[in-house]
């Protein structure tokens, strides 16, 4: 639904390149849907084993927020809700803290090596504080690609081209930033340059009319980054019926995100607990 919903009403204006949609249709009594799209294969990859530059990683930040600026604040966010949740959904705040725990136990049994004592007594505590750190990312609204990394990127020029709008989501659009560096950057390139992309991404939106406190925006990328810890301690639950790039895409991420968390001092701005 999300998908169709995007191609079919939201697609047009965006600050990325967009596959041209002939055709977005869904079922009315199920959730089977036909997606007809351009053919963008012959656009440069971005290999998210190997990982983003900085100059790809700059872009990609740049382009989000133009996307953020574009939905920043916009009267029909109340509407897309119903299509597009909120991060702070109720449902979430129940469902994700279990989700976590299943994959935490696979992590402790298959790659437990693969995360410090640090990040392994955060992980015992991620459930606890999953519910205050989705609040704290919930605000101020935006509408959220969801799923803004290497492997859903491709540059056109000097521009950068988009696909997969399936968990597109609404809340602060430090998420996607948080998202797309903790799984798309290598350490080496990334480490002591999150602040430099939080200002680049502060500015990007101030060009485009949107202002956000880099004190803010900076303490919502380090909640963000401990939010999405989620995505690979939680696809470990799959991690034996993976194929062998599968496999090694999740210890990538994984190491990439744990060290984001670890990089940045992230638990220093874990939210107070009500």
């Amino acid at each position: 639904q999300r998908e169709v919903r995007f191609y079919a009403e939201l697609s047009e204006g965006n600050p990325f390149r967009i596959p041209f949609c002939y055709l977005a249709q869904q079922a009315t009594n199920s959730t089977d849907f036909v997606l007809v799209l351009e053919d963008v294969g012959a656009l440069s990859t971005i290999d998210q084993l190997v990982g983003c530059t900085w100059e790809q990683s700059v872009l990609a930040v740049q382009t989000v927020a133009a996307f953020h600026a574009k939905w920043w604040e916009h009267d029909s966010l109340d509407g897309l809700s119903e299509t597009f949740p909120p991060l702070s959904l109720p449902g979430y705040k129940v469902m994700l803290p279990y989700l976590f725990s299943v994959g935490l136990e696979f992590l402790k049994t298959l790659l437990p090596e693969l995360i410090s004592p640090t990040i392994a007594t955060f992980a015992e505590q991620w459930g606890t504080y999953c519910p205050a750190i989705l609040d704290s990312i919930a605000e101020p609204r935006t509408l959220c690609h969801g799923d803004w990394r290497a492997d859903n990127l491709f540059i056109d020029g000097d521009r950068m081209a988009a696909l997969d709008f399936q968990i597109l989501g609404i809340g602060s659009g430090l998420y996607d930033v948080a998202y797309f560096t903790s799984q798309s950057i290598e350490p080496s390139v990334r480490a002591g340059r999150d602040r430099e992309l939080i200002a680049l991404y502060v500015a990007a939106l101030q060009s485009h009319g949107v202002s956000i406190d880099l004190e803010v925006a900076w303490r919502q990328y380090r909640q963000a980054l401990m939010f999405c810890f989620l995505y690979p301690v939680n696809l470990m639950s799959g991690y034996e019926a993976m194929d062998p790039r599968g496999q090694q895409l999740m210890r990538t991420i994984l190491i990439r995100s744990s060290a984001a968390v670890e990089d940045t001092n992230a638990i220093e701005a874990l939210p107070a607990l009500t």
